[in-house]
């Protein structure tokens, strides 16, 4: 932590310098966002995950009211929980996102960010705590994906249906789980980003779950035909893996 709150005071100068910078030069809180984005692309990096999320908490601790700040720390707990083996840990990083989440969502109610966020990490607790010990937790769940699909269906190419369509996939049938909500959802998903690596998994998956295999191979064999995006590399590579696995060809 100390390493990366030098870093982040080497980058943003004194407080007498931020008012004196050149018209047109970008402001000392922009340099560490835009810093900490170049870092979190490289996120499969454990350490360049680490240290954007130190920038991101220094933005945070310098002011309370940074927005953007608090919804990537909520992604990026999200991300390090999604890649941790440990049951215990993993729920205390999904956790630790929630809360993240949870700010963002107060401080800017009219943005997806928060909410959609908010929804996938309390969906991730959730499911490792146990469906039918959570029961209280699925409402909110729904409504929060639905509510940044209100204000954004395209945020975070087509998230919000995508994240609905998972999220009809895994609830039980008996507690309002559907496949065909599930595909309806993960089809309106694939309007925005139709080579989306995790939208065209979870389109498998429901269709294996379905009974239509012929169909969720396709979907499987379109996610390793799908071009790798660069700001979602590591995400892509897991996912083609995922496809891979169920295909038998890794």
């Amino acid at each position: 932590m100390k390493i990366g709150l030098l870093l982040v005071l080497s980058t943003m100068g004194a407080p007498s310098a931020w008012a004196q910078k050149a018209p047109g030069t970008p402001s000392p809180a922009a340099s560490v966002a835009a810093e900490a984005d170049r870092l979190f692309v490289q996120r499969g990096d454990p350490a360049k995950l680490h240290a954007a999320m130190r920038l991101w908490e220094t933005q945070l601790e310098a002011d309370p009211k940074a927005y953007d700040a608090a919804w990537h720390l909520a992604h990026a707990h999200y991300f390090e929980g999604g890649h941790e083996a440990e049951r215990g840990k993993r729920m205390e990083l999904y956790l630790q996102g929630v809360r993240f989440a949870e700010r963002a969502a107060a401080l800017r109610p009219d943005r997806p960010e928060g909410h959609f966020w908010l929804a996938v990490l309390n969906g991730v607790y959730a499911r490792d705590k146990g469906v039918f010990k959570s029961l209280t937790m699925i409402r909110p769940i729904r409504q929060g994906f639905e509510r940044a699909f209100k204000i954004d269906p395209s945020y975070e190419r087509g998230g919000p249906d995508r994240a609905l369509g998972r999220f009809y996939f895994e609830l039980p049938g008996i507690l309002g789980g559907s496949k065909q909500t599930s595909l309806d959802h993960l089809q309106a998903s694939l309007k925005y980003a139709p080579q989306n690596t995790l939208t065209l998994l979870y389109l498998g998956e429901t269709l294996a779950g379905m009974g239509r295999k012929d169909e969720a191979r396709k979907a499987y064999q379109s996610v390793l035909d799908a071009p790798v995006d660069p700001l979602w590399a590591t995400e892509d590579g897991d996912n083609m893996a995922a496809a891979g696995k169920a295909l038998g060809k890794r």
